[in-house]
């Protein structure tokens, strides 16, 4: 009897053992919204109904692509470039919490919270709800790490 209950323990803790040390419990890494980001591609949706993406109209064929650039301690540049590739730089301010980002770049109209639906070490994938004349609807804006 001695020899069943200390098998059967034996077993209840490897058991227990086991079933702790499941890939849930594995640390993961995580990518940084910091880093230097450019505008890549541009969707909208509205009334559940998304469009194609398509790249982002801001930037100037033949020039590089704007971005932002987001760096610690709160500060983000943007970069801004018009016709004949002339760069217009402006800073801003960012904070996150949680899967929220709040921006406030007011000169390239990118001022707001936006959710962070996915971020990895090369691509970034904010959106933002908005109205403009009555009309509500999501701008869905990727970028790529530059």
């Amino acid at each position: 009897m001695k020899k069943t209950s200390i098998l059967f323990i034996s077993a209840l803790v490897l058991g227990i053992t086991f079933a702790s040390c499941s890939k849930d419990n594995l640390p993961t890494v995580s990518a940084s919204i910091e880093g230097k980001w450019n505008f890549n591609k541009t969707s909208f949706t509205q009334s559940g109904i998304t469009t194609p993406e398509v790249d982002y109209s801001g930037n100037q064929a033949g020039c590089s692509k704007d971005y932002i650039d987001i760096i610690a301690g709160g500060v983000v540049n943007s970069g801004n470039y018009v016709s004949g590739c002339t760069l217009v730089p402006d800073t801003g301010t960012w904070t996150q919490t949680g899967n929220n980002v709040t921006v406030s770049v007011p000169s390239i109209s990118m001022t707001g919270t936006f959710e962070v639906v996915s971020l990895t070490t090369t691509e970034l994938k904010l959106k933002i709800t908005t109205t403009q004349n009555g009309v509500t609807f999501t701008i869905n804006q990727s970028f790529t790490k530059a």
